[in-house]
């Protein structure tokens, strides 16, 4: 069996760009993954309707979550390139950052505006990429 017959391509394959709409939708579901999860984590350690702090902790961790939504793979297709993997360094640097910073308290809001926010960020992401699907 040769090596044309085994199945592997070896000319390049083209690279399909990811469009910057399907990135920022992917940002905003992750975002509202995170917002979902940080409610439940809320709800349960503090009981439902405590007010809530927004802390350095949150904002860098949402932050992260944004970034790592953005720069998620669309398929096989696309290449890991030097840029994506320093993008995700700078996400973990961040998450571990909101380890290591001091807690400061920016704002106190409602708990319900946690889940509230998950919502529309969610619905934002998916009709971002709603936009993005061809008609046919």
């Amino acid at each position: 069996m040769t090596k044309k017959d085994s199945g592997d391509n070896t000319e390049p394959q083209p690279v399909k760009a990811v469009p910057p709409a399907m990135r920022a939708g992917g940002a905003f579901i992750a975002l509202a993954l995170v917002l979902a999860l940080w409610t439940f984590l809320e709800v349960v350690m503090n009981g439902w309707m405590a007010p809530f702090y927004v802390t350095t902790r949150f904002l860098l961790i949402c932050v992260a979550a944004i970034i790592i939504g953005a720069s998620a793979t669309s398929g096989r297709t696309q290449y890991v390139t030097m840029g994506r993997i320093v993008i995700l360094g700078v996400a973990l640097v961040l998450l571990m950052l909101s380890r290591v910073l001091p807690n400061h308290i920016f704002m106190v809001m409602g708990q319900y505006w946690l889940p509230s926010y998950a919502i529309v960020s969610l619905l934002a992401g998916l009709i971002i990429k709603r936009q993005m699907m061809p008609v046919s």
